[in-house]
């Protein structure tokens, strides 16, 4: 049925589009056909095969090494994707594969070639993927498996370099929980020591202000002595500290003088001799002694004097031993507790790597990691899907097709519409 000049374009029904499509359908049919062997053709001889091998690796759980729930797990296998797939690992295994093609351990032959694409388009050959088995809103649980995928030119290819990667995988982090245990031990340790030399320098420290601070003291006492034969009000005071974890030695520790002094035996001092002298002076009768006592009245007051002053700096020398001996208590406490602490962590990180040494012996075996599946040699190619992909074009080029030869009908008939509007005009 022909389409007729006095129709408008749009009173064209679906009868006339398929008309007009069918009296188009073998160059409809051709050119899908024509597109469908070029684009097989093209991928055959231009694009290159993938092939793709498989290993599976899991994840060992960490060694407990207390009965608490809240003790800290292993490492989680996302975070391992990220280890296996890193920018270092992959260019090592490049420069690796080229290597061994260049020194001929990988013959061309069975289809070893240099890969020479750069990284950015080289990684996405890699995947790593592990499934989740438990998510909420909590927590999220992987499996502890993880699956290591890689695509290749060629089976030989694809294989070599699947086991080239976990070879490298399980070589670099295969015992990664157990180098972390030995480093955190062996810092620990370091730590450990470090803090004793620094607490046993601030011990000495402290005896050697104790000692001279003791001796300060005892010399006040001495001057206090000179000066009168009462009893001192208090006596030289070394209270330990109630903070600190450990006992330090800080020398002689008394609370309060409790001296019984009997006064008809003591020798007087010099602020009874002086007192006494004043009293002969006043009392004096204007003999010839008169300027005796005050002569010896001038010398016993400016040495009163004299060991006041002495006294004095004695004082302020004790306040600044005092000061100086309150800070290194604080030091000993803070290193003190900071060995405590480091001792916690150095038992847990002893425990741990004795945990994990034991599973890391020998050359196969490895406290993080074991290869459950190793690779083989792939069969089949997973990419390109030649008659797939040929499909999907012919089938594109059909729809398009169908879409411009129904235009080209609506434009034929508003053409002649029009021409007919004009000539009725």
């Amino acid at each position: 049925m022909a389409t007729r000049p006095d129709k408008a374009p749009s009173e064209l029904e679906a009868s006339d589009y398929i008309l007009h499509l069918w009296k188009r359908r073998w160059v409809i049919l051709g050119f899908c056909a024509a597109t469908m062997v070029l684009t097989y053709l093209g991928l055959r001889l231009f694009h290159p095969n993938m092939f793709e091998s498989r290993a599976l690796v899991m994840v060992r759980a960490q060694p407990r090494t207390t009965n608490l729930d809240i003790e800290k797990e292993g490492i989680a296998p996302p975070s391992f994707k990220s280890m296996f797939t890193a920018d270092e690992t992959i260019i090592f295994l490049r420069n690796q594969y080229n290597q061994m093609v260049e020194n001929g351990t990988l013959s061309a032959e069975e289809g070893h070639t240099r890969i020479t694409s750069p990284l950015e388009k080289y990684r996405v050959r890699f995947k790593v993927e592990s499934v989740t088995e438990v998510d909420t809103t909590i927590a999220t649980e992987f499996s502890p498996v993880m699956e290591l995928r890689i695509r290749g030119e060629s089976r030989g290819q694809t294989k070599v370099m699947a086991d080239l990667w976990v070879n490298l995988v399980m070589n670099r982090f295969g015992n990664l929980m157990a180098e972390e245990a030995a480093w955190r031990l062996e810092v620990t340790r370091a730590k450990a020591s470090r803090l004793g030399a620094e607490l046993a320098e601030a011990v000495e420290r402290r005896e050697a202000l104790a000692d001279e601070r003791m001796f300060s003291d005892s010399m006040m006492a001495s001057l206090l002595r000179r000066l009168t034969s009462a009893p001192l009000p208090e006596a030289i005071t070394y209270a330990e500290s109630d903070i600190l974890p450990y006992n330090v030695y800080s020398g002689p520790r008394q609370t309060r003088s409790d001296l019984k002094v009997d006064m008809s035996d003591a020798r007087p001092g010099l602020l009874e001799e002086l007192g006494d002298l004043e009293r002969a002076i006043a009392l004096a009768d204007g003999d010839g002694d008169d300027a005796a006592m005050a002569a010896e009245y001038e010398y016993m007051s400016e040495t009163v004097s004299s060991i006041r002053d002495e006294y004095r700096a004695l004082s302020g020398v004790s306040s600044d031993l005092k000061a100086k001996l309150a800070e290194l208590d604080a030091e000993i406490t803070r290193l003190q507790y900071a060995l405590r602490v480091n001792a916690g962590n150095a038992a847990d990180a002893e425990a741990f790597f004795a945990a994990v040494a034991t599973d890391a012996e020998g050359n196969e075996t490895h406290s993080t990691l074991r290869v459950i599946s190793r690779p083989i040699v792939p069969d089949l190619r997973v990419w390109p899907k030649r008659t797939l992909i040929a499909g999907i074009a012919a089938a594109a080029l059909f729809a398009m097709l169908l879409v411009v030869f129904c235009a080209e009908c609506y434009m034929r008939q508003a053409i002649l519409f029009d021409s007919r509007s004009s000539r009725s005009a």
